[in-house]
C-alpha cells in the first residue's frame, strides 16, 4: 500500500498522465468538437462510430479526460505543494549547510579581498556561521519547483472553472443581416462560402462584431477549428446550411424578399400563391428528359431546384422551379432567386474574472519556470584558508569566480591540506 501511494504522488506518475492528456488534447484538436452528429458520419465515414462510442466528439468534457486530470491535480497536489514546508527548511538551512563544507579552494589576502569586492557588487547576501562568511543569492529560486507545480495545477482548476461558467449559445446568421447576442453583442455575417475557388469544401465566414459599448472588430474570418476572440466572445465556425429566396412583385410593383428554410405558405390573401416544399441541391435528368432530384450534398448548391405547389382559383399545380424563373398567381410574381448558404455560429461568452485569473495562472506558471531555470540557488562559504562554491548547479558560479580570481576552482579536504602541509 506504500508502495502504491509513493507512486501515485512521484514525479514519474505526473509525466505520464501529463503525456496521455496531451495526446488525448492533441486528439481533441484535429477532430473539431460539439458539431451535430451527421456532420461528423459525412465527414468520418469509417471511423465515425469510434468518435461516438469513446466521446471524440466532446472529448474534453467525457469522464475518463476529466478522471485524468483529476489525478494529475492530485499528484500535483501530493508531490509538490504539500512539500512547501521542505522548502521552506531548505531555504533556512542553505547556510549552514554551505558553512558546513571543508573541501575549500585556497584564497590568499589579495585574492580574498578581490573574491569579496565581486560578491558584493554581484549582490550577494552575506550572513556569518561556524567562523567563515557566507554569500548566498537567488534564494528564491529554491520556490521554483514548488511554484510550477502550483502553476499546473491552478492552470487545470482555474481552467476547469472557466469552462464551467462560459456561456455556450448558437446562432444561425444570415448573411447580410445583424444577429443580437445575449449581452447586446451585434454579429454580424458580411459573407460566408461552402467551397472555395478550386471547389473544396472550405467552410469560411467574414464577421464583424460591435459591442454594446461600440466598441467594433472585423471583419474577421472563421473557420472550421479556427475561431475568432473579441474581448470575452469566441465565435466558432461550428454548422452551415443552405435555404430558399422568393421575391414576391406585386401589380403596382411593389416587392419583398423572403428567406424560407421550413415548409411555408406565400399569398397575399390566404388563398391564392405559392406553398413552398423544400429545395433540392441539384438534378439529373436522363435521356428521355425525365428529372431525378438530388436530395443531398456536401457542397454548395450547383444547379438546385425549388419544389412549390402554386395555389390559384384552379387549385394546385406541382412545380420544379430554377433560380431565375418566375410564376404568377393571384396577382403576384413569384421570383425563385439563387439559394442562400448560411453559417451556423457558436458564440462562447467567458466571464471576464475567470479569464483574468486564467491568464493570471500563465503568469505565474511562467515566472515559476524562469526560477527554475534561470535563479538557481548559490551560496560561496569564504574562510581566512579559501572559499567554497556549494549549489545544486554550480558551473556557472565556477566560471564566473574562476574568471575573477584568475585560476579554476579546484577545491580540497582538510586531509588533503594535512598531508600537503607534512610533506612540505
Amino acid at each position: 500500500m506504500k508502495k502504491l501511494w509513493n507512486f501515485l504522488r512521484s514525479m514519474r506518475f505526473g509525466m505520464v498522465l501529463l503525456v496521455v492528456i496531451l495526446a488525448i488534447s492533441f486528439v481533441g484538436s484535429i477532430v473539431p468538437q460539439g458539431s451535430e452528429a451527421m456532420w461528423y458520419v459525412q465527414n468520418y465515414p469509417n471511423t465515425h462510430r469510434w468518435i461516438f462510442r469513446l466521446g471524440v466528439d466532446h472529448l474534453f468534457s467525457t469522464w475518463y479526460f476529466v478522471g485524468l486530470v483529476g489525478l494529475l491535480c492530485a499528484n500535483l497536489l501530493l508531490c509538490s505543494v504539500v512539500r512547501v514546508g521542505r522548502v521552506r527548511k531548505t531555504v533556512r538551512r542553505q547556510v549552514e549547510e554551505a558553512a558546513a563544507v571543508r573541501e575549500t579552494a585556497p584564497l590568499c589576502a589579495e585574492q580574498r579581498a578581490l573574491l569579496e569586492t565581486h560578491l558584493k557588487t554581484a549582490r550577494y547576501h552575506p550572513a556569518e556561521a561556524e567562523g567563515c562568511m557566507v554569500w548566498t543569492k537567488n534564494r528564491l529560486g529554491f520556490y521554483g519547483s514548488f511554484l510550477t507545480h502550483l502553476g499546473i495545477l491552478l492552470v487545470f482548476v482555474v481552467g476547469g472553472v472557466v469552462l464551467a461558467c462560459s456561456n455556450v449559445r448558437d446562432y444561425t446568421a444570415y448573411p447580410g443581416q445583424d444577429v443580437t447576442l445575449e449581452d447586446g453583442t451585434v454579429l454580424r455575417v458580411e459573407d460566408f462560402h461552402i467551397e472555395d475557388e478550386a471547389g473544396n469544401l472550405d467552410f469560411t465566414s467574414h464577421i464583424t462584431v460591435t459591442l454594446p459599448n461600440g466598441a467594433a472588430d472585423g471583419p474577421a474570418e472563421i473557420r472550421v477549428n479556427h475561431p475568432h476572440s473579441f474581448r470575452g466572445h469566441k465565435f466558432y465556425q461550428q454548422t452551415y446550411g443552405t435555404c430558399g429566396s422568393i421575391t414576391v412583385t406585386d401589380a403596382a410593383g411593389g416587392s419583398d424578399t423572403f428567406t424560407v428554410d421550413e415548409v411555408c405558405f406565400l399569398s397575399e390573401d390566404g388563398v391564392s400563391g405559392v406553398w413552398y416544399e423544400a429545395l433540392y441541391p441539384g438534378y439529373v435528368r436522363d435521356e428521355e428528359g425525365n428529372f431525378t432530384l438530388i436530395t443531398s450534398t456536401a457542397g454548395a448548391y450547383s444547379d438546385p431546384v425549388y419544389q412549390v405547389l402554386v395555389c390559384g382559383e384552379e387549385g394546385r399545380t406541382p412545380v420544379l422551379a430554377m433560380p431565375g424563373e418566375s410564376v404568377e398567381v393571384g396577382g403576384l410574381t413569384f421570383t425563385f432567386n439563387d439559394p442562400i448558404s448560411y453559417p451556423g455560429i457558436r458564440v462562447k461568452t467567458l466571464p471576464s474574472a475567470a479569464i483574468g485569473a486564467l491568464y493570471g495562472t500563465f503568469v505565474l506558471l511562467i515566472f515559476a519556470l524562469w526560477l527554475s531555470f534561470f535563479h538557481i540557488p548559490v551560496a560561496v562559504a569564504v574562510r581566512p584558508e579559501g572559499y567554497a562554491i556549494c549549489g545544486a548547479k554550480p558551473t556557472g558560479i565556477t566560471l564566473e569566480l574562476g574568471a575573477v580570481l584568475g585560476e579554476p576552482y579546484a577545491p580540497r579536504s582538510s586531509s588533503e591540506k594535512e598531508k600537503e602541509e607534512s610533506t612540505c
